[in-house]
């Protein structure tokens, strides 16, 4: 079937039963992580595709029940996901260029019709309603997926749809912020991956902004990756994390939106040293960063910024607490601890059970396999009520990050 399920914003489909799939991407050697992962939460087995791109087949009758916004964002390996793919043969990229504009351009149709998307300048919009992204996960095949991107954005440019269409490459990423006015601003993504010569997987889907978790997926970045800007000013690369983090969540709004008194924020930040992550952090409007640490911070953090900004604590971030020092609990707490991830679960419950803390950006580290130790972690923070996500960023080696709030916090 060439249509897409009506839940996808797009035409309706033919009520026989088909066989349908996703595309899931992944960071380079995670591939069989993944699988694993989607066979334990799916119950579905599936096929790598290529380095990085995986298939998960389906029935349509099924589709409602297992695959939703919500149930793709409880995969911590995956950085994108292409619902629903369309897949689009060829026999040469100017026959690919316009199978996947006649594609394209019935959905953009129908979901302006159905969202009364009509004159964007009206609507005083942060972004386009439509994002389209090319891209390829073969370096063989990123000269064909910049010909049909130019060709494609050349088609479009002389239409109504300049305007209402952000077209993304794969050189350069800017932070995405949250849509605007919301609820009443819909965005919506079109993602071509080019497989070979002869032929393309496309996909249209929502976009979903969370103000607690951030861009869900699918998110509006190629490879559903935020590429932070290369910086040699910070002492290590732990800011890579940070600022890749930031984009994801469309910016630093929801930290201060999460903190006990407006625009003002209490931050600790545990494993800090050398600094890399606090010379991030340090940059936040009205921010009193705590860090913790056996060893000191680099000395370019430490003569620039002094107490309250900045308060550097030596001792071991294991068992110290913010008790006695902070009278209310910590706004957000950072920890990029390189401790066995149990160990590490075991600290956070602590944090979290105890409510020092109103929200967490946690580092999951894994020296083998271990990685069962999620499923520790979710069991423990679903007990706890608290509302949280899990990623692995492009950024991370053998990690994951889990960022959530408490509940009541």
């Amino acid at each position: 079937s060439s249509g897409i399920n009506a839940e996808y914003g797009g035409v309706t489909q033919s009520s026989m039963k088909t066989l349908r799939k996703d595309l899931w991407i992944c960071s380079l050697g995670k591939e069989k992580v993944l699988a694993n992962d989607l066979h334990k939460r799916f119950q579905r087995t599936a096929t790598i595709v290529s380095p990085r791109v995986l298939s998960l087949s389906y029935d349509n009758e099924n589709n409602d029940d297992r695959y939703r916004s919500t149930s793709f964002i409880k995969v911590p390996w995956a950085s994108q996901v292409l619902p629903s793919v369309n897949e689009i043969k060829g026999n040469c990229i100017e026959d690919i260029s316009q199978k996947t504009l006649d594609y394209i351009l019935p959905l953009l149709t129908k979901t302006c019709e159905d969202n009364g998307i009509h004159n964007t300048k009206n609507m005083k919009l942060t972004t386009p309603p439509f994002h389209l992204h090319f891209f390829s996960c073969n370096p063989n095949l990123f000269g064909l997926t910049g010909k049909l991107h130019r060709d494609i954005a050349k088609s479009l440019k002389g239409t109504k749809w300049k305007d209402f269409i952000h077209i993304h490459n794969m050189k350069k990423t800017s932070i995405i912020p949250p849509p605007t006015p919301t609820p009443t601003h819909p965005l919506f993504l079109t993602q071509v991956l080019v497989l070979s010569q002869t032929k393309v997987a496309a996909s249209f889907y929502p976009l979903t902004f969370s103000k607690t978790l951030g861009w869900l997926l699918p998110r509006p970045y190629i490879f559903g990756e935020f590429n932070p800007t290369y910086n040699t000013t910070p002492p290590s690369r732990a800011y890579q994390k940070i600022n890749e983090l930031f984009g994801l969540m469309g910016g630093t709004d929801w930290l201060y939106s999460h903190s006990h008194a407006p625009h003002e924020l209490t931050i600790v930040e545990l494993g800090s040293a050398p600094g890399g992550m606090t010379h991030e952090l340090l940059k936040l409007k009205n921010v009193r960063v705590i860090s913790v640490d056996r060893a000191p911070l680099d000395n370019s953090l430490t003569e620039k910024y002094t107490t309250p900004t900045l308060t550097h604590i030596l001792t071991d971030a294991y068992t110290w607490t913010p008790k006695g020092l902070i009278s209310n609990s910590v706004d957000c707490v950072f920890s990029d601890l390189s401790l066995p991830p149990y160990k590490s679960i075991d600290l956070l419950e602590k944090w979290v059970t105890e409510k020092l803390c109103r929200n967490f950006v946690w580092a999951l580290k894994f020296t083998g396999d271990q990685y069962d130790a999620i499923d520790q972690a979710e069991k423990m923070l679903n007990t706890n009520q608290c509302e949280y996500i899990i990623r692995n960023l492009k950024s991370h080696g053998n990690e994951v990050v889990i960022l959530g709030k408490i509940k009541g916090g």
